[in-house]
Formats: C-alpha cells, sequence, structure tokens
C-alpha cells in the first residue's frame, strides 16, 4: 500500500508474504523421505510440491510441478543419481542439490551440474540455507 503524508510517499508493505520457493525430492529411502518432507514444510518459505523414489518417470512428475530446486539422492534402486542430475539439467534449468550419504562422490556432482553437494547428517540449518541460496540464484539469472 502506497500513503502519502505531508508530499512524502512512505511504502508499506503489510502482510506481504513471499511466494514459497517450490521444492521436489528424489530418494528411495521413505523413511527420510517423508521426514524431509514434513520439515520443509515446516519452514514458511518453502513447500515440497512432489516426490518420487526412482529414475523411472521423475522427468514427467518434475516437468508437471515446476519446481525451484530439486534435492536428489545419489543412489536409487533403478539407477545413478548423476546419471539422472545430467538428464535433469539438459531438460530444465533448475538447481539440484545433492543429498547423499557418500562423500565421495561430489567432485563427480558439480562437475556434472549440481548446485551443491550435502551429505546426509550434516545440520539441517544447512540444507536450509542451500535450498533458499539455490532457489534466490536461479531467480536472478
Amino acid at each position: 500500500m502506497i500513503v502519502k503524508t505531508g508530499g512524502l510517499i512512505q511504502l508499506i508493505i503489510t502482510g506481504m508474504k513471499t511466494t514459497p520457493k517450490k521444492i521436489f525430492i528424489v530418494d528411495d529411502n521413505r523413511f527420510f523421505l517423508e521426514s524431509l518432507v514434513f520439515l520443509l514444510n515446516r519452514q514458511n518459505d518453502m513447500d515440497v510440491v512432489g516426490t518420487h523414489d526412482r529414475i523411472q518417470g521423475v522427468l514427467e512428475r518434475i516437468e508437471a510441478v515446476k519446481p525451484d530446486v530439486i534435492i536428489l539422492d545419489m543412489r536409487l534402486p533403478d539407477g545413478d543419481g548423476i546419471a539422472l542430475l545430467q538428464e535433469i539439467k539438459l531438460h530444465f534449468d533448475v538447481p539440484v542439490i545433492m543429498l547423499t550419504m557418500y562423500e565421495e562422490h561430489k567432485e563427480r556432482a558439480v562437475r556434472a551440474g549440481a548446485f551443491a553437494y550435502l551429505v546426509k547428517g550434516e545440520g539441517l540449518d544447512r540444507l536450509y540455507q542451500l535450498i533458499r541460496k539455490a532457489a534466490e540464484a536461479f531467480v536472478n539469472s
């Protein structure tokens, strides 16, 4: 709302909300996946818009929900997370955060186009920070 007072224009922002970052998660560990969905959805500026537990069919789901950020596991029951990362980068302009148990694949993932590589067990605040940074970087690119 813009209010004029004494020739000055003041911009008053009341109750404005930013649009939540839409997040899509690919992970085959059902317990971890559901826990992560719960935790991310508790953030005011994040909304998990989809999940998938394998490579097959994931590109169609990503296309349908158009996320701002994708969180991707390294190992999936039907293939390699880095191969999926490359497919995602080929079809979509969206940042991908690799979230995995395996430290040894970081360099390979970054070369393949991962925005960030996070090992499961690191602080949840670090994941929140990376999601916000990824969404902001791609909005401004």
